[in-house]
């Protein structure tokens, strides 16, 4: 019974990002007072084992360097206090076990597996930055299945790519806020509330009294203000894929298979099998590596954390696109793509031609940055090694030695082949001493 009160809490006056079928039923739910145990939802077991190795428990199942990270149920910002029963999932615990997957060297991908109406607004976009931030370290997919609505969706906006079957629900990118108004059956049951507060918005939107146009525009301010935010969200996560001018378009509506794809809320058709295979492949060369090497190894050899941040920053936005190669590219990805190429080459060239190594070897830092493809580390190791170039003279100089030097070319006076044989005839002669001109 605690947790149905510690549930009403949640659910009524606060805005919610839930759909608003799965919002129905918890109202249903809760008005009926049930207490039945409720079967709290998992995954498959068949894939994978949350045992490593060394025989420790692991908060996810590992399938062939994947973990498997569960978006059941509603989804709650603290949920230790429903437990099993209630079927939820808290955002807490999401954050816990990608904290711990990007840590564990046993796993080289990511991947969460959906099937959640949403819930809280609260807590959810703490949820998307681990995600974005998890996947600069490793690849990170979102299998929908079944279901992947508001909160959720804002969750699997942060993933590298989003998978989803024909038949599975994606969107509900919107927020809604529930009222009960108690105050007509408080009447029929003779009951009368005294509300004493102090300030003036203290019971504001409380049940046991209609809502006033005052806080209907509270309560209207407060749903607006988590909508930006929720928009802001899945634009960080999906980029060009879907900004927030598009996710507002949605109305908050949800598509099925393709047409999710088609509106840019998803990436591709495939099960968690096939996205668990897809990822199995990529998790012997995690990214992790790959992509935190380049700031990493710069601020070590000395180059400018100022020029190598932002080439680490391009490399991993460029990479995420790249990610997936299966993915159709649409227009604006593609020219976003060649910009932020064309931008890590200069920042490249810039990196390698500024560092202090380079000084003295300008001409070969110019080879090394044009006509070689070696990272700037590399570049500058090789750099390092090589003997300081000798500087030539100064222009002014190279002609005083050699007036004619940066002038025009001398006119040249041909001779024919006779006459130039009979001047070489006759030097030869007078070296022998057989000549009569002197």
């Amino acid at each position: 019974m605690s947790a149905l009160i510690n549930l009403s809490g949640r659910i009524f006056n606060t805005p919610l990002l839930i759909h608003p079928g799965k919002a129905e039923a918890i109202l249903y739910g809760i008005r009926e007072r049930l207490d039945i145990d409720i079967p709290k939802p998992e995954a498959s077991r068949f894939m994978g084992s949350s045992r490593g190795a060394d025989g420790q428990a692991k908060p996810y199942r590992v399938q062939d360097q994947v973990a498997l990270i569960d978006v059941y149920g509603t989804l709650v910002n603290k949920g230790a206090y429903a437990g099993a029963s209630s079927g939820l999932t808290s955002y807490e615990g999401l954050r816990f076990q990608l904290a711990k997957a990007v840590q564990d060297r046993d796993v080289g991908a990511i991947c969460l597996v959906i099937d959640s109406p949403g819930g809280e607004a609260g807590g959810m976009q703490a949820v998307a930055d681990a995600v974005r931030a998890a996947r600069e370290t490793k690849p990170v997919h979102a299998v929908v299945d079944d279901m992947c609505c508001s909160a959720a969706y804002g969750i699997a906006s942060g993933a590298n790519a989003i998978w989803t079957s024909q038949t599975s629900i994606v969107g509900s990118i919107g927020v809604v806020l529930v009222h009960m108004d108690h105050s007509g059956e408080l009447q029929m049951a003779g009951i009368r509330p005294t509300i004493i507060k102090a300030g003036a918005k203290k019971a504001s939107g409380n049940s046991l009294q209609p809502l006033d146009q005052e806080a209907i525009e509270e309560l209207s301010g407060l749903v607006s203000a988590h909508y930006s935010a929720f928009l802001q969200t899945v634009s960080a996560g999906r980029g060009a894929k879907l900004s927030a001018k598009a996710a507002r378009e949605t109305e908050a509506a949800v598509f099925v298979g393709a047409d999710a794809i088609a509106r840019g809320l998803a990436d591709r058709i495939g099960t968690v099998e096939q996205a668990v295979e897809f990822l199995a492949k990529r998790a012997g060369t995690s990214s992790r590596t790959v992509r935190a090497a380049p700031a990493r190894a710069a601020s070590a050899s000395g180059l400018s954390s100022t020029l190598a941040a932002p080439v680490a920053a391009r490399r991993v936005s460029t990479m995420a696109l790249l990610e997936d190669e299966e993915i159709v590219m649409n227009a604006s990805q593609l020219a976003q793509l060649k910009a932020e190429v064309c931008a890590d080459a200069v920042a490249r060239i810039a990196l390698i031609l500024r560092s202090p190594e380079a000084k003295g070897r300008m001409n070969m830092a110019l080879g090394v940055a044009l006509d070689t493809a070696l990272e700037p580390t590399e570049a500058v190791s090789l750099l390092r090694t090589a003997p300081v170039e000798t500087n030539p003279a100064s222009l002014a100089a190279r002609m005083a030695e050699h007036p004619t030097f940066g002038g025009p070319d001398l006119p040249v006076v041909r001779k024919n082949a006779g006459t130039v044989w009979g001047e070489v005839h006759e030097k030869t002669a007078i070296q022998m001493g057989v000549s009569t001109k002197r």
